[in-house]
């Protein structure tokens, strides 16, 4: 059995839970705190399954910046976000940028871009 403090980030409350896993089983045994049945899928959700939307910048060539900034478009697996910046090293993009535009497609075989979030004339 483990034990965990998480803060819930679905609402606004900001719930602070505290949470006994069996991790082998990816089983919850105890969870104190939520105030929303929300924190139960998002404890669970964190614990087993985590995810984040990776921010970095790319370079830019002829442009009025030297990088631009960008995103992937939806949450990827925690333990993929090392492997996705070594990718996102080596990227370099042409002048002109414009918000949106699709960096990488399908990066890693993880079902996702990386896009950019800002205009680089």
């Amino acid at each position: 059995m483990k034990s965990r403090k998480i803060t819930c980030i679905v609402c606004p409350i900001g719930c602070e839970i505290d949470v006994d896993y069996n991790p082998d089983e990816e089983e919850i045994l105890n969870m104190e705190g939520n105030t929303c049945p929300k924190g139960k899928n998002y404890v669970k959700k964190e614990i087993f399954y985590p995810e984040r939307v990776l921010t970095s910048s790319v370079r830019v060539i002829g442009g009025e910046l030297p990088l631009v900034s960008i995103r992937t478009d939806k949450a990827i697996p925690k333990e993929k976000i090392l492997p996705m910046m070594e990718l996102i090293r080596d990227q370099v993009v042409e002048a002109p940028v414009e918000i949106y535009d699709i960096i990488v497609s399908n990066p890693l075989n993880l079902e996702c871009c990386i896009i950019a979030t800002k205009n680089v004339n």
